[in-house]
């Protein structure tokens, strides 16, 4: 049986997976709030939805609700709704813990976290999941892969990789804008930076020996991969990258701020 989906918050995430779904040819029902009469008006036509009569309407007609709202909205969005222990709550919020939203739904709800990627809308997000759980796990993948971990506290680090997701499209506009400069024209220099990207992820996934011998590998002595490579290095351009990750760690995780 095709889960019946409910969306209480039709923020950037939820718009995300809905439109995965669709364009990949998921013929489920989708229930969405009528909190935001716009947002609604819009998932019901793009992506035929039903707008549910209220927040109790949307959870009652639903096998798995995905909770898309900002940390912090998460209170009001839910401190009204009886949660019936049949429907699992896909939190896709960042930050907000299971114990937390526990507290609001209780403890006899499947609560599953999730943090899918823009991706998602081409079927391509690597979405990490906490707990594993069967019936989400067929339904995100749909839109991309599901990384699933076994404790919380992996998942939250896990997590940081949809901030890096953002900061690759930063590098990305640098180097398009360099071979611009270079003499290629902006779509020549967007299909070969993306295919040199993709080309890259491709091998360190299914590669069997670590980055590292990678690098050693296309780095030879006075080569143009070693020259360049000795440019980034001297600048600590990767320091910057791990202290990026470090800094969205110690915000996640105050309490090992600095370790």
């Amino acid at each position: 049986m095709i889960p019946r989906i409910g969306i209480l918050g039709t923020g950037h995430i939820a718009t995300f997976v809905c439109r995965g779904l669709r364009r990949m040819g998921w013929q489920g029902n989708l229930i969405v709030s009528p909190h935001n009469n716009d947002k609604a008006s819009l998932f019901s036509e793009r992506f035929n939805a039903v707008v549910g009569s209220s927040n109790q309407d949307v959870v009652d007609q639903s096998d798995i609700v995905m909770v898309s709202v900002r940390a912090g909205q998460q209170e009001i969005l839910l401190s009204d709704v009886i949660w019936p222990d049949h429907v699992v709550l896909l939190s896709v919020m960042a930050g907000v813990t299971r114990e937390e939203l526990e507290t609001l739904v209780g403890d006899q709800v499947e609560i599953v976290r999730a943090m899918p990627v823009s991706a998602a809308e081409i079927g391509k997000s690597p979405t990490v999941l906490f707990p594993a759980h069967s019936e989400v796990q067929r339904l995100l993948s749909t839109v991309g892969s599901v990384i699933p971990f076994g404790t919380e506290a992996e998942f939250e680090a896990a997590t940081i990789n949809a901030a890096v997701y953002g900061w690759l499209f930063d590098l990305i506009d640098e180097l398009i804008t360099v071979n611009i400069s270079a003499g290629l024209s902006a779509d020549q220099s967007r299909e070969v930076v993306a295919g040199t990207l993709e080309a890259a992820s491709a091998v360190a996934a299914q590669s069997h020996v670590d980055s590292g011998q990678l690098i050693r590998s296309l780095a030879t002595p006075g080569g143009i991969t070693e020259q360049g490579l000795n440019v980034i290095q001297s600048r600590e351009a990767n320091a910057a990258w791990s202290a990026a990750f470090q800094s969205v760690l110690d915000r996640i995780r105050p309490e090992h701020s600095g370790k």
